[in-house]
């Protein structure tokens, strides 16, 4: 098979040929179909953004030399082989591949196949086995992890389309961990970013009542209405402290928050003001500095701070639920296919303008 693989942070991607994987107990091998080339894959890769694999974490040549990582997330695929055990999937079936794998002794282990893997006694004891990613023409991964999709989907959508599962899911898990209901009113802190645009159309899909979509991009808060009709209301901010206003003129039930690295922690303490009491703020973004809580607000008000880390196993067939049944309409999305032979263009095309902003994702189709 042919797979694209990172032999080093700081290195570029190189293709190669490689044997097939053979799958073992409790093992599928999956042909790839459509896998998602996320915005900051290029930060991943050079070590801008320092995520732990089992593979040098700085720049030049590895000592002593550790294993070349393939690389990728979660994707849409056809089931190819599977390894004794498995008892409803069947070669040729359409799938799609969970990335966010878990231990099966201890489910609080997780690793990212292909992607992220914590702790050397944690996830990086998942990644010596099952250590490849999706930009590749196959990929071994867990069968627990593989979710048949209906064929009619792929009918419906194609597989680029169907790979906005992985970005969808996210923001899914998040909404679920707050107890979003039908009705209830949930604001998006930011929503003009990928995982946020896709946040409100799930939040619609789930039945919410109102989605507050905070950003400073006008443009994009004004294209969400255009998509997603009036229970979309934009709220405008500007990174300053007149933000205190904004959001203590609010009220909603939940707040899910996705600010990635290097964002203020401004916006989340101004965010609690727009809780009702008894409401729920959900951190699932990647924030490395403090947040100083106040005390006393979260305490008279009854707010419940939650983290989040992706979602449930049992999230995904409920998400593909959701767009079998015209829910999440997939075709508010778009996107841009490569081949994997050009996966270098595709990384750079997902970094400088693909994923940025709107509701945009970038694609490999091996």
């Amino acid at each position: 098979m042919r797979a694209a693989v990172l032999e080093n942070v700081g290195s570029q991607l190189i293709l190669k040929h490689l044997p097939d994987p053979t799958p073992a107990a409790g093992d599928a091998v999956l042909k790839v179909l459509s896998v998602p080339v996320l915005n900051y894959a290029k930060e991943v890769f050079s070590g801008a953004r320092p995520y732990p694999n089992l593979f040098p974490l700085v720049p030049g040549p590895p000592t002593p030399p550790r294993p070349q990582l393939i690389v990728g997330v979660s994707c849409i695929a056809r089931v190819d082989t599977l390894g004794p055990g498995a008892v409803s999937l069947k070669p040729g079936q359409l799938v799609f591949f969970d990335a966010t794998v878990r231990a099966r002794d201890n489910p609080t282990t997780i690793m990212l196949q292909g992607w992220i893997a914590q702790e050397e006694n944690g996830g990086q004891k998942l990644q010596a086995y099952w250590r490849n990613g999706a930009f590749a023409e196959k990929i071994l991964c867990p069968v627990e992890n593989v979710h048949g999709i209906p064929e009619e989907l792929l009918e419906q959508y194609g597989a680029g389309k169907l790979a906005w599962l992985t970005c969808a899911l996210v923001p899914y898990g998040g909404l679920l961990a707050g107890g979003l209901e039908a009705g209830q009113c949930v604001m998006i802190q930011p929503a003009t970013g990928h995982f946020g645009t896709a946040a409100v159309a799930v939040a619609i899909a789930m039945g919410a009542s109102s989605v507050f979509a905070v950003g400073r991009n006008n443009s994009v808060l004004d294209e969400l209405v255009k998509k997603f009709g009036a229970r979309v209301k934009p709220v405008v901010v500007t990174g300053t402290e007149s933000d205190k206003e904004v959001y203590a003129s609010l009220e909603v039930d939940m707040s899910l928050n996705l600010y990635p690295p290097g964002s203020p922690t401004d916006a989340i303490v101004y965010g609690l003001s727009a809780l009702k009491s008894g409401g729920t703020l959900v951190l699932m973004g990647g924030v490395l500095e403090p947040i100083p809580i106040p005390y006393m607000e979260v305490m008279h008000k009854s707010i419940t701070i939650k983290g989040q880390f992706m979602y449930p196993r049992s999230a995904v067939p409920k998400m593909i639920g959701l767009v079998e049944a015209g829910l999440l309409d997939l075709n508010v999305f778009d996107d841009k296919m490569f081949k994997l032979d050009d996966v270098l263009e595709a990384v750079e095309f997902a970094a400088s303008k693909g994923n940025r902003g709107w509701l945009y994702q970038t694609v490999l189709e091996p």
